[in-house]
């Protein structure tokens, strides 16, 4: 492989997790000499580092209606535009790439003509581009292999408008989910379950590729310098999962339980955070920080971990993100796979008794790192060319 594009629709500069599974494995492919090209959405000003891009960047600009002015004039065509796609069959309202789709295309054809791409990585969702992308190189560039990357459930997500599909979207939903699994050359995803949508499809196809902590995060952080009165931290990065309020409550019995301690947490979702905790006094609410949290979290005592029912069985970017780190990790969510692993390899502090707070230093996590995940992908793109 020489050229590949990747499709990646929250890269960085935007600083939320949804970017980061494939701008560190684009990272590691331009280690390995693959040239990568890169769209994306335009959710911030500024370049894309080098590290993550060494070809042509295309930043396309976020068309959505619900980041536009939110005047009173707005706000009614929004709801104008909401009833409007319901109505007429067309992607949810809330697929935020699907108001930018001629773009995405035209990007794409440019792309795929002036390159000798020979491998197109689409980092799902939004589904939209995933789509729409798969379709047009499929039928204008029958000879570029494309591998698809679900991050979250499709036909079955608690977001991106799925829940609130009316008969006519949801039909067509499954149309374009089955199109995606038919052509796509492998699709591969961190949690097996997600994978089982695809039920009729070739199943040599299905990769479980699972998240990875990049060595990078932790290599170069430096320990604060730190005396006897400070106090025990708790560190928190992610989102506010549907479903996590019960699971917030306990944090907040926690928080209340350890006065003593400090919390920390980093989200996009404060408000909803604040409406759950907002009366604990040792809870500190950041805006997300992206990959600066690492300074945090390796200066922490601990690390929370809150997942919600829909998600019990899916370990998240930030769980491998937490591994090397080798910190307690506080679990507040339902029984599931993530919880039966930090029984099956973590050993309960009896100090934070009653809550579950797990240490993990005795858990391997030589095959955890990105560089195995990479190996993994061109292992598998070799294989294919050639059998080709």
């Amino acid at each position: 492989m020489q050229n590949a594009l990747v499709i990646n629709f929250k890269s960085p500069p935007f600083k939320g997790i949804g970017g980061r599974r494939w701008s560190k494995i684009s990272k590691a492919l331009i280690r390995h000499g693959v040239n990568v090209h890169l769209i994306r959405g335009n959710w911030l000003e500024g370049e894309v580092a080098k590290e993550f891009c060494n070809g042509t960047s295309v930043a396309i600009p976020i068309q959505h209606p619900y980041y536009h002015s939110k005047s009173w004039f707005k706000r009614f065509i929004d709801r104008k535009e909401y009833y409007r796609r319901r109505w007429q069959g067309d992607y949810t309202f809330f697929d935020e790439g699907a108001y930018s789709i001629d773009a995405l295309k035209s990007e794409i054809r440019s792309i795929l003509r002036d390159n000798d791409i020979q491998w197109v990585f689409i980092s799902c969702p939004p589904y939209s581009w995933t789509y729409e992308a798969t379709r047009l190189i499929k039928t204008e560039f029958p000879e570029v292999k494309i591998w698809v990357d679900l991050r979250d459930p499709w036909l079955t997500a608690n977001n991106w408008g799925i829940p609130g599909l009316n008969q006519k979207q949801s039909a067509l939903e499954e149309k374009r989910h089955q199109y995606v699994g038919q052509f796509a050359d492998f699709i591969s995803s961190p949690a097996f379950e997600i994978l089982q949508e695809f039920k009729d499809c070739q199943q040599e196809k299905f990769i479980h590729l699972k998240h990875f902590y990049d060595a990078d995060d932790v290599s170069n952080l430096t320990i604060a310098e730190s005396n006897s009165t400070d106090k025990r931290s708790w560190v928190y990065a992610g989102q506010f999962y549907v479903g996590m309020e019960p699971f917030a409550q306990s944090l907040k019995d926690f928080s209340v339980r350890f006065v003593n301690d400090e919390f920390h947490l980093f989200s996009k979702d404060l408000d909803k955070f604040q409406s759950q905790l907002n009366d604990s006094l040792n809870i500190q609410f950041v805006e997300e920080q992206g990959s600066q949290v690492f300074e945090k979290v390796k200066n922490c005592f601990g690390l929370i971990l809150m997942l919600s029912d829909y998600n019990k069985d899916f370990f998240t970017t930030k769980f491998f993100d937490y591994l090397p780190f080798q910190k307690p990790i506080a679990y507040f969510g339902p029984d599931g796979k993530v919880s039966a692993f930090l029984k099956q390899h973590g050993t309960l502090l009896t100090d934070y008794k009653p809550f579950e707070v797990y240490s993990l230093k005795g858990y391997d996590i030589s095959r955890d790192e990105l560089s195995f995940r990479v190996e993994q992908i061109l292992n598998l793109c070799q294989k294919n060319e050639i059998s080709l």
